[in-house]
């Protein structure tokens, strides 16, 4: 007996390789008839109805079980796995260990040799769990989902009550999950994106997949969602709002939404640190006043905001905040200067009869002159009134 391995690779370049890519490249290579997109359309199918992202583990075993393969006991070598394979069955097997590392293979019996169909070499590795079934069986459920997960589906996405508890609100936020299931499995993209536009949980994952289409399983990876957060008419705040020459907390965008948008007319995409982010939506107070608060499943309003992008409904304008001249250059002070932004002044230095004044801004070190800065530089807004 041979192992044979044939490579079949499917997956598009561009393709962050998971289990779940492996598992679709083993359905193409045995099917046939299944195409890639077809593929990711059928992970995002069971993503929404288990309330997990695609590529989770639980979206792989749902799929095996719907294919009728059933797990068997793991065989210790492949010319055990050979002996249980009969012409008319199909092995799946898992290569490897982890979400991330581990592949999916396809064995098949010649008669006379063990074929495994793969992106990679399933004989360099030990098999770790093995599902089989008859092949004909396999293939008409492979069309059987295809078919149902290309059909248009309704979403039941309300809110369960998870028994846990929750976050209370405070001043900057508001407990949001629309998570079907209450899981926090970080999802935070479809989250925001449910809080500034009032879609469910299943329809904005069906969107994300559409606007994706095959390129990337995780929505979360490399600002995949940017795309559909540009064309649901939001548009980036350039540059980054800061305050005395630093990164603004939650709690400080809060306030600063509130300066500019006085009228509660506009929602907020804030990226939070290096891998968060969250929507901010405008409230009323009791006593009548507009405010600005994140809706989420955690309180991240301490955290510094990175970037933001922002959706004003109608036509109203940010507020503008007088800007006041510079008096004055002190050491440790912050200026802002009209090309460079907000800087902060680092050194000063005599110079004839004026002054040498190097600020630190986001660019890096500049040098200017005192009475040039006394002209056109001003005092941050934060700092003006």
């Amino acid at each position: 007996m041979k192992s044979i391995y044939v490579n079949k690779d499917f997956m598009p370049r561009i393709q962050h390789t998971m289990l779940a890519d492996s598992l679709l490249n083993a359905l193409i290579a045995f099917s046939g008839d299944f195409t890639w997109n077809e593929g990711v359309n059928l992970l995002y199918y069971y993503a929404v109805r288990l309330a997990v992202r695609p590529y989770d583990v639980s979206v792989v075993n749902a799929i095996l079980a719907d294919l009728g393969l059933a797990k068997i006991r793991k065989p210790a070598t492949y010319g055990a796995l050979k002996e249980l394979l009969a012409d008319e069955n199909v092995a799946f097997g898992r290569i490897g260990a982890g979400m991330n590392s581990a592949r999916m293979a396809v064995f098949v019996s010649d008669g006379e040799d063990l074929l495994a169909f793969s992106d990679t070499d399933p004989f360099t590795h030990k098999v770790n769990a093995v599902w089989m079934a008859g092949k004909e069986l396999v293939r008409s459920r492979i069309r059987e989902l295809r078919d149902k997960a290309g059909e248009e589906q309704d979403v039941e996405t309300s809110l369960l009550d998870d028994g846990q508890t929750h976050w209370e609100d405070t001043k900057y936020f508001h407990y949001f999950q629309p998570n079907p299931q209450s899981r926090n499995i970080g999802d935070c993209v479809i989250r925001a994106f449910c809080a500034v536009t009032g879609e469910s949980w299943g329809a904005v994952m069906k969107q994300l997949a559409e606007s994706l289409g095959s390129r990337n399983l995780d929505f979360n990876y490399n600002n995949n969602f940017l795309n559909l957060l540009l064309d649901k008419g939001f548009g980036r705040c350039h540059p980054v709002p800061k305050k005395g020459g630093r990164l603004m907390t939650g709690e400080e965008v809060c306030e600063w939404l509130k300066q500019r948008y006085p009228k509660g007319n506009c929602k907020a995409f804030a990226f939070v640190g290096r891998s968060h982010v969250a929507g901010v939506l405008p409230y009323q107070e009791d006593a009548g006043e507009i405010c600005y608060r994140y809706h989420d499943s955690w309180d991240s309003t301490r955290r510094r905001v990175t970037e933001i992008y922002t959706k004003v409904e109608e036509s109203e304008q940010p507020k503008e905040v007088p800007k006041q001249r510079l008096t004055s250059v002190e050491l440790d002070m912050y200026l802002e200067h009209p090309q460079y932004g907000v800087g902060q002044v680092r050194s000063i230095t005599p110079y004839q009869q004026d002054a040498f004044v190097t600020v630190q801004f986001d660019t890096g070190l500049k040098s200017i002159l005192k009475s040039w800065a006394l002209q056109h530089c001003w005092l941050p807004p934060e700092t003006s009134s």
